[in-house]
């Protein structure tokens, strides 16, 4: 069977997660003497290093913003073509 340690070590490996969910889980963990320090530590940084932005569903700003960018480089462009 694999342990909470070795689980998320495997998540945060992979790249496939929310970054503040994972890092609240391996937090909740740590907080409740399920995970060392140096576990802990071992786990943000992976999560860090590993993260994929494109894997995490946008905030409803964010989608609004992406929408707003693209929607004024299309004009930029029509500009640049004038």
């Amino acid at each position: 069977m694999i342990d909470a340690y070795e689980a998320l070590k495997n998540r945060a490996a992979s790249g496939r997660y929310v970054l503040t969910d994972i890092k609240a889980k391996i937090n909740m963990l740590w907080v409740e003497g399920d995970l060392t320090d140096a576990q802990r530590a071992e786990l943000i940084a992976l999560a860090d290093t590993n993260y994929d932005p494109a894997y995490s569903p946008m905030s409803p700003t964010e989608q609004a913003l992406t929408e707003r960018v693209a929607a004024l480089e299309e004009q930029l462009a029509q500009i640049a073509q004038a």
